[in-house]
C-alpha cells in the first residue's frame, strides 16, 4: 500500500522520482526501493515524515490507515 500511495502522490504532485530524491536528500536507488512494488524497503521514520512533509499528506495516507481513521470520525483531506 505504501509504494502505491507513494507513487501515486509524488506523481499527482508534479515529481520525478529523481526530483523526489534530490528533495529528499536520498539517492534515486533509494527512492525507487520505497516505491518498488514488491515493498523492497521500507523507510526509516525520520525519512517517512520527510516524505509526508513534501508530499503534504500525513503519514497515516501514506501508511493506507485512512480507512480505520475514518472509522474513528476522524475527517482529514487525503491529499
Amino acid at each position: 500500500m505504501f509504494a502505491e500511495r507513494l507513487k501515486k502522490i509524488r506523481i499527482k504532485r508534479g515529481y520525478t522520482q529523481q526530483t523526489a530524491a534530490e528533495t529528499l536528500n536520498l539517492s534515486v536507488r533509494s527512492y525507487q526501493r520505497y516505491e518498488a512494488v514488491n515493498g523492497q524497503c521500507d523507510p526509516p521514520l525520520s525519512t517517512l515524515i520527510s516524505i509526508a512533509d513534501l508530499f503534504n499528506v500525513s503519514i497515516d495516507y501514506l501508511l493506507g490507515r485512512d480507512e480505520f481513521l475514518r472509522s474513528l470520525g476522524v475527517s482529514f483531506e487525503e491529499y
